[in-house]
């Protein structure tokens, strides 16, 4: 049960300005709607599919192979930028700190890792602080068959301007990336547990993207696919590169993992421990997703955000409305397939627990505070959820300051965007980003190919 504060006769002064502001917020909410569909119907290229990408599946139990020696030891090397990626006391509680916030983000939205929901986050926020986004003209994403950046097809920003965030897939390559954003950019991703995460894109690309690679491992084993792929992999794959196969070591792939010689670089312990080195000292926080809010008041504590800034709804979990293929459920995989897995995910199995691992030294080395700050912030959810199911609700709901969570006062425009899906939120934030530079009147920033 919650309630809901509404302004009523002898009200304060904050409680009628909260009514207006109240009122306002509905009028937004029509325009929003209207004003993305608009987009969609006329302006955009792309159109959307039965399911989003980013559904989610039930947890895998699938156990999770301990790193090689050479890997789990810490590494050292001089960053090719400044970064606190190894300064694990690098910042103090929000409430009682001066840290300057920041707004200039690099978000790798790594394929079915909880990316959806922190891609809605960062776009809200650049949308409530009229931030330039990396956006694409033509679709939602970048690119996600190469690291190369269409610098043509990005909305451009005004001269002498550059990008403060970006939220939307691509391969990472920080020489292409680092021009078009400042120098003090927060650089960050997430990943999530190997197995889960392979299972969850076997899912989605057999049911919703059609692919014909696991089309046919269905087809071949109706009742157990996963373990008819692991043991015929590259039988299914053929000649596909990984940019191309959304599920061989994804993760990985989107963080920019070098392409050439592959599948023998999933032997290559020394390749795999150079490319964590490079990606360690280059990212500030790589989040974890089975710790997702553990990871979202760290990474507020980082950016110096508050805590409406990292407030969420579960997004594209799947329900009793989806339908599910039976063997997906099954968590019981005899040690033969476990195997076939470590050979095939190789990277990505060392790219997550060295960065669990660190994660995880991060956390033991915050405040007291942490914890008390994630139990509050998981407190808010179902408050929030309940708000933003209601139908036909007038009222805004006013949380207050704690000592572990900033005030704040939440709106149905809010709940607009928290529920706004990838489709709808992206094309709002191109809209913004399109009416305030032709408001500008400047002409376009000009980048150079790298």
């Amino acid at each position: 049960m919650i309630t809901l504060s509404i302004c009523s006769g002898s009200g304060t002064h904050l409680c009628s300005t909260l009514l207006l502001a109240s009122v306002a917020a509905m009028f937004l909410y029509v325009y929003t709607i209207h004003d993305t569909f608009h987009t969609r119907s006329g302006e955009s290229s792309f159109s959307q599919p039965t399911a989003s990408r980013d559904q989610d599946l039930p947890q895998s139990s699938f156990e999770t192979v301990p790193l090689t020696a050479s890997i789990q030891k810490p590494l050292t090397g001089s960053a090719k930028r400044p970064s606190s990626a190894n300064n694990p006391i690098f910042f103090k509680d929000l409430k009682y700190s001066t840290e300057k916030e920041k707004q200039h983000v690099v978000f790798v939205k790594v394929h079915k890792a909880a990316s959806t929901t922190m891609q809605s986050i960062f776009l809200r926020y650049a949308i409530e602080h009229d931030l330039n986004v990396l956006l694409s003209k033509s679709g939602l994403h970048i690119n996600e068959r190469s690291n190369h950046i269409p610098l043509n097809d990005l909305y451009p920003v005004p001269a002498g301007s550059r990008y403060d965030i970006l939220c939307n897939h691509l391969i990472f390559d920080y020489k292409k990336i680092s021009p078009l954003f400042p120098e003090d950019t927060f650089y960050l991703g997430i990943v999530r547990e190997p197995f889960s995460q392979f299972l969850s894109a076997f899912v989605y690309y057999s049911q919703v993207w059609k692919s014909q690679i696991l089309i046919k491992a269905i087809k071949a084993a109706p009742d157990n696919p996963i373990e008819e792929f692991l043991n015929h992999s590259m039988s299914y794959v053929g000649n596909e590169k990984p940019n191309t196969v959304f599920i061989n070591n994804r993760m990985s792939v989107d963080f920019g993992f070098p392409l050439e010689n592959f599948e023998a670089s999933k032997r290559n312990h020394s390749q795999i421990a150079s490319f964590l080195k490079k990606i360690d000292t280059t990212f500030d926080v790589v989040l974890i997703a089975e710790m997702f809010d553990e990871s979202l008041v760290l990474l507020r504590r980082m950016l110096g955000w508050t805590t409406k800034d990292i407030i969420y709804l579960d997004k594209n979990v799947f329900s009793a409305k989806h339908e599910i293929p039976s063997w997906i459920r099954r968590h019981d995989y005899p040690p033969h397939v476990k195997h076939l897995f470590r050979n095939w995910a190789a990277i990505d199995i060392s790219f997550y627990n060295y960065f669990l691992n660190k994660f995880k030294d991060r956390i033991s080395f915050q405040p007291k505070d942490f914890y008390s700050e994630v139990k509050a912030f998981k407190t808010l959810k179902p408050r929030i959820a309940s708000y933003c199911s209601a139908v036909n609700s007038t009222g805004y709901l006013h949380f207050q300051a704690t000592e572990y969570t900033s005030e704040f006062v939440l709106t149905q425009n809010d709940c607009a965007l928290m529920n706004a899906n990838e489709y709808l939120l992206t094309s709002k934030a191109q809209n913004v980003q399109k009416h305030r530079f032709f408001k500008m009147g400047k002409p376009p920033q000009k980048f150079n190919e790298s």
